[in-house]
């Protein structure tokens, strides 16, 4: 870029990540089109594109173990952030200063709220969503996850945080590099810990809809989020905005708000939390039938979770510790496909779009989510149960 006069938005964003930054940016076209024709054959060679050839059934699980009461310290995410040592269980069994109970329930949450099961079966009405979560400024990665979305003929793109790599302004541009490939969808998005309020403004700027802790309805589905209780910034620095038993709590509020415990058609449908240890601290209300959440830049579940079911994304932009996700992948990048039936209140089926390094595409099988419990179930989120 020797002699090259940088001005405007890639100007500021030189003065904050550097020339080597923005170069990388401005190399990525070939390989990200690449990437993108890929997902296209990809998927003309797959023989179930849109929905699994035979409705899946949810399947049940065999005894549920004990929960995992390791500090959330010994699961930090793969950007080697600092933790609060919160324990994801809520502390030992006579409770803590949080105002949680022993099994991680928020205060207020009770497992009297058990779902009922279905009277009868309604004719299906499915939607399908394609998740997205923790870009971390993968610009190429718009395009990617545009074609999976016309591919895919998704509803709804629900964006589970971490667009940017830490909320500053000039970082509209990760922003916008996604938006501009996600015009003729929906967009629903719960910003995560590198999201500021800033991001979450240039979000709505671009027609998203943003999860600020009530319940919103998108496409039928109602679904309830919020941004993420933390800011973690290297431009904009740390803070909490919200202990995350507080954050849950707002959670529970709005999603028990009018729910009856008898009537499941009550529920909200989807949970969209960038940190699963927020998450489960909601479930189990009984308010939500499932939440999905990022941040750990790793796969969990599905699984049961509360007196619901969750499922927890990789990173969609390749993001891996101690490297820039500007440029070609790092990593396998993840896009998730999700079925929803909006009519019984369940997820129907879930597969991945992986993206390795080298551009290939790969369409997972269609799975199943487990039924959903009848007492409430704190999930392992440690890697080790997420391993195949």
């Amino acid at each position: 870029m020797a002699g090259a006069r940088v001005t405007g938005r890639l100007g500021a964003l030189v003065d904050t990540y550097g020339e080597r930054a923005i170069a990388t940016l401005r190399s990525n076209d070939a390989y990200y089109d690449e990437v993108r024709e890929n997902v296209v054959q990809a998927y003309a060679d797959d023989p179930a594109p849109l929905a699994p050839r035979v409705p899946l059934r949810p399947f049940a699980v065999a005894g549920a173990d004990e929960p995992d009461t390791d500090e959330e310290a010994a699961d930090a995410d793969a950007t080697d952030e600092t933790t609060d040592g919160e324990q994801p269980t809520g502390g030992d069994a006579s409770g803590d200063a949080s105002g949680e109970d022993a099994d991680g329930r928020a205060a207020g949450a009770s497992p009297s709220s058990t779902p009922s099961p279905s009277p009868r079966e309604e004719e299906p009405d499915e939607v399908t969503l394609v998740l997205i979560s923790d870009n971390h400024c993968n610009t190429g990665m718009g395009r990617v996850m545009g074609e999976v979305a016309r591919q895919a003929e998704a509803d709804v793109v629900l964006n589970i945080g971490d667009t940017t790599m830490g909320g500053s302004g000039p970082e509209a541009l990760c922003v916008d590099a996604l938006a501009s490939e996600l015009r003729d969808f929906p967009v629903v998005v719960a910003d995560g810990n590198h999201d500021s309020l800033l991001t979450g403004d240039q979000e709505r700027a671009q027609g998203w809809t943003v999860l600020d802790g009530g319940v919103v309805e998108v496409e039928g589905l109602r679904i309830v989020g919020d941004r993420d209780p933390r800011l973690t910034s290297v431009t904009l620095g740390d803070r909490e905005f919200a202990t995350k038993p507080e954050a849950a709590q707002v959670l529970v509020d709005a999603a028990c708000a009018g729910h009856d415990p008898d009537d499941p058609s009550t529920r909200v449908d989807i949970l969209a939390i960038h940190d699963p240890y927020v998450g489960n601290r909601v479930m189990p209300s009984g308010c939500v039938v499932l939440e999905l959440s990022g941040h750990l830049h790793r796969r969990v579940g599905p699984f049961q979770e509360g007196l619901g079911v969750m499922f927890g994304m990789s990173s969609s932009g390749g993001a891996t510790a101690g490297q820039l996700t500007l440029g070609e992948l790092p990593a396998t990048a993840t896009i998730g496909v999700l079925r929803y039936d909006r009519a019984n209140k369940r997820p129907t089926a879930l597969r991945e779009v992986l993206i390795d390094p080298d551009r290939s595409v790969r369409l997972t099988p269609w799975e199943a989510f487990p039924e959903p419990p009848t007492t409430p179930v704190l999930a392992d989120l440690s890697p080790a149960a997420s391993q195949r």
